[in-house]
């Protein structure tokens, strides 16, 4: 029996068939549902393999959070492509070392990073494609023919398959390309979303990168994992980001520390913001006990909770909710489903309560390694 993968169109056609005209995408005044995310990502699929890319081959996708980033995501993976993601605010030369790190044999991208793709293609010799936000479904075509290339066949994608490399620089400040197999991605959506029991009628807003890997995970395919609603914003203002929940009802909301700080700052909201909102997540860096306080006062029928987790076990691993947040100043919360996380000392050996040491994690969402970097591997995982 074969696994049906999150990051796989099959599942888009199935939410198709449990969902019909409920779920999918919003952006803007655009309403993807999921037959129309999976007609996007066949197109996208079929202009890829057009172009010689195949099962193995490494894809190099430079969007903001639009639904070209979703249909480049999906096209490649029900070829059995490798994604690359690249922030959309790279500058040529950052994206062009990723994208020559990572060996892409092509870049793609939507319409607003069209010469950016151009410029990166143009630097390594490689074909470039931009697909169209404001088409529907997004429409795919070509920027730049590129070098020739030998064409690999396509297959569909199985769990071992390398899905993604997300390029992290962690604390190191050397960017790294984490190699996430399909496995990570499902093990990694089961987790999140069910410690954040996730409802097929929820409708979670997409404001931080989704070419942050993390973030891909945890703001949008565990949405369509569970059939539900995610609306793409490309920037974040405060008074637009209300409206935009207002308008779509929006029930999950997931901040990072500016974000917070900025409503926070603002302090009271309309009331059908307020009525809408029933959870609120803090991610991406420490957030004051203060704020934490603040946003359940601002928004007090809401679940406020945070998450902790890095690119390394593709998505949070832990998650402090239902007032546990405010227990403890600094708690991270409890560990995920299907995840392990303990406390170790410089020796590996466990810590006790309340000693410091090193967070260490084990399970399904675990990285595989350092794309072409084993000393780094080597050091990062342990049996």
């Amino acid at each position: 029996m074969r696994l049906l993968l999150p990051s796989s169109p099959e599942l888009l056609h199935l939410q198709r068939l449990r969902r019909r005209d409920c779920g999918g995408l919003r952006y803007g005044d655009l309403h993807l549902t999921f037959a129309d995310l999976a007609t996007a990502a066949e197109a996208a699929a079929a202009w890829l393999q057009r172009r010689g890319i195949g099962a193995g081959d490494h894809v190099a996708i430079i969007a903001g959070n639009t639904p070209a980033l979703v249909a480049w995501q999906f096209g490649a993976w029900s070829l059995s492509a490798v994604a690359v993601p690249i922030g959309p605010r790279s500058t040529t030369a950052d994206a062009s070392t990723v994208a020559d790190h990572a060996r892409c044999r092509i870049v793609v991208a939507d319409t607003d990073r069209a010469e950016l793709a151009r410029a990166v293609a143009a630097e390594l010799g490689l074909p470039a494609g931009i697909a169209s936000s404001a088409a529907q479904p997004p429409a795919p075509t070509a920027l730049r023919r590129g070098n020739a290339i030998v064409a690999h066949a396509p297959r569909p994608p199985r769990p071992a398959d390398l899905a993604v490399l997300a390029y992290t620089s962690g604390t190191t400040g050397t960017a790294k390309g984490v190699m996430l197999s399909h496995a990570n991605l499902l093990w990694s959506a089961l987790a999140c979303s069910s410690a954040r029991a996730d409802q097929a009628d929820g409708v979670g807003i997409c404001l931080s990168p989704l070419t942050h890997t993390p973030v891909f995970v945890s703001h949008l395919l565990c949405r369509i994992l569970t059939g539900q609603t995610a609306v793409l914003v490309e920037k974040f203002d405060v008074d637009s980001l209300l409206d935009i929940v207002s308008r779509n009802r929006v029930t999950d909301l997931p901040l990072i520390a500016g974000m917070v700080f900025s409503i926070v700052e603002r302090g009271r909201v309309p009331d059908a913001v307020r009525k809408s909102i029933a959870k609120v997540s803090v991610g991406g860096a420490a957030t004051p006990m203060d704020d934490k306080r603040a946003l359940a006062e601002i928004f007090p029928k809401a679940d406020v909770f945070e998450a902790y987790g890095q690119s390394e076990s593709t998505d949070g691993v832990t998650m402090a909710r239902h007032g546990s947040v405010f227990a403890k100043p600094g708690t991270i919360g409890r560990a995920n489903p299907y995840v392990a996380v303990d406390v170790l000392r410089s020796d590996d050996s466990l810590a006790e309560v309340d000693e410091p040491g090193e967070i260490a994690i084990a399970g399904p969402t675990v990285m595989r390694g350092y794309y072409r970097d084993r000393k780094a591997t080597a050091a990062a995982l342990r049996n």
